[in-house]
């Protein structure tokens, strides 16, 4: 442990910034604190002594611990300022209202529905486009395009508005690696495009989740323009980023592992486990962010007050106390644990619809992909916040619709 070059505080891997280092080696490094008895470990995180939770259950008891550490330390300082009063940023009963009257809409019921009536057609037109091919990047052409269309298609958003609506989506993005200016002026602009669309749904509600928000109540009072838009301008991120590098994460090995392809193409009822298995081992969210206002005490470490935290996720799917020999993909491996939903009263409120998205692309690539396979050398996965690789380049025969 050395002491920071960037505030004097005492950290480990002081040279790296685990916010913006690609970090290949994360889990290496994680092993290594691990290795000398550290469960809570400060470390550089936005250029800031940040205080990282490595173990399933030290993790686990942070995410259930809400009054001690709450979500919305974090998320009034970070995602208010951009997004608005976002529901991880409501406490108390004011929360329990907003997420029981908005969870109906993403239960897996609806999910279900939602998977027949578009989650699979939208999957077959993007492979669709694809005819005369026999290579591409599944990054670019496919996760990233497709759940932001899910997105896009729960909302009501034209498909011809998709370059526009994605490239300001990337810009809010921004706020999450420190570049809130031009998230702002994005979110701005985002507000002016969605308005007409939110004042179109109240004067004429269709079958779409924009209509649905303009009909909910919470406790009586329907919602706000602004309410719904706050709900929209964070659903992109939360709801399409993660799964879309999640959906990589997933088909990477599917396309490295010919063993691992041809089990789940004869046998699709094991598929379930390949997508727990990279939930676990290949979770795209490593690191949850928070922030300790007050301070407290965790695996018995004295944190300060006002200080970042980091809710190791990626560190507990891999801490060999619940998932051994944890850098192994094991297609069959017993009851693989992992917090990539987080746990508690801030539970993933888009889980079913995640799940249901990585189920879908890898039913529609088994069968549209034959001999499917990497077209580049094997890569590792880069980042904390976002853990995924830059491109997925694969080659194939593709196939028809049965």
């Amino acid at each position: 442990m050395y002491s920071s070059p960037l505030d004097g505080d005492v950290c480990f891997f002081p040279d790296i910034d685990f916010a913006v280092a690609p970090v290949p080696q994360l889990y290496e490094l994680v092993a290594t604190l691990r290795e000398s008895g550290q469960r809570v470990a400060p470390i550089v995180y936005g250029q800031r002594r940040s205080w990282l939770i490595l173990g399933f259950s030290d993790v686990s008891s942070a995410f259930l611990h809400e009054k001690s550490f709450p979500s919305a330390d974090f998320h009034e300082r970070i995602s208010v300022p951009i997004f608005g009063r976002v529901l991880n940023a409501m406490r108390g009963a004011e929360h329990l209202s907003y997420r029981r009257a908005i969870e109906p809409l993403f239960s897996a019921a609806a999910v279900e529905t939602f998977r027949e009536l578009v989650l699979v057609p939208l999957a077959h037109e993007l492979f669709d486009e694809l005819r005369g091919t026999d290579s591409c990047d599944l990054r670019a052409h496919y996760a990233q395009r497709y759940t932001f269309r899910v997105i896009s298609t729960l909302i009501g958003v034209p498909v011809q508005d998709e370059r526009t609506v994605m490239s300001l989506l990337s810009s809010i993005n921004g706020v999450f690696f420190g570049r809130t200016e031009e998230a702002a002026q994005a979110s701005a602009k985002l507000t002016k495009y969605l308005m007409p669309l939110i004042e179109e749904r109240r004067r004429h509600p269709c079958e779409d989740l924009l209509s649905a928000l303009t009909g909910l109540t919470v406790d009586g009072h329907p919602l706000s323009n602004e309410e719904i838009l706050i709900f929209v301008r964070f659903l992109y991120p939360v709801g399409a980023d993660s799964t879309s590098a999640q959906i990589v994460n997933l088909l990477y090995h599917v396309a490295a592992d010919a063993e691992l392809r041809n089990l789940l193409i004869q046998r699709p009822a094991i598929r379930p486990k390949a997508i727990a298995e990279s939930l676990r081992h290949s979770g795209a969210i490593a690191f949850v962010p928070r922030y300790s206002a007050g301070g407290g005490t965790l695996a018995g470490v004295e944190i300060p007050p006002n200080s970042p935290l980091l809710y190791g996720i990626g560190p507990a799917a891999h801490d060999p106390a619940v998932n051994p020999d944890p850098e192994e993909f094991r297609l069959h491996r017993e009851n693989p644990r992992h917090l990539a939903f987080g746990l508690g009263l801030h539970v993933c409120l888009g889980r079913h619809l995640a799940t249901a998205e990585l189920q879908t692309s890898l039913d529609v690539i088994l069968d549209r992909m034959a001999d499917l396979r990497l077209a580049t050398p094997a890569q590792r996965m880069t980042g904390t916040l976002l853990r995924t690789l830059p491109s997925l380049s694969v080659e194939y025969e593709l196939l028809s619709v049965n």
